[in-house]
């Protein structure tokens, strides 16, 4: 469901020149913190806040060549820091 907020939201040159890019950046790090609030408070706030912020910076700027671009540049630096995630765990 993230990924039809940010094409709907955020659409591009369009909509990065109307709404201007902290808007955008608010509305996907809303939708992203949401999404990890479940897990409890500290972690929507570092991951869902924080996160998204830099997540929805990363789609938006992107966005701008292209939406595959976007999609593939937002998705690996989320499965990176998830990576690094995972590993910290595991050796703590």
């Amino acid at each position: 469901w993230e990924i039809r907020f940010e094409r709907g939201a955020r659409g591009g040159r369009a909509a990065y020149h109307e709404r201007g890019l902290a808007v955008l950046c608010a509305a996907g790090s809303l939708f992203f913190a949401l999404a990890h609030f479940t897990e409890g408070v500290q972690v929507g706030v570092a991951a869902g806040v924080i996160g998204g912020v830099y997540f929805g910076f990363t789609y938006v700027h992107w966005r701008q060549r292209s939406l595959w671009t976007a999609l593939w540049t937002t998705s690996v630096s989320h499965s990176l820091h998830n990576l690094a995630a995972v590993a910290m765990l595991l050796t703590a």
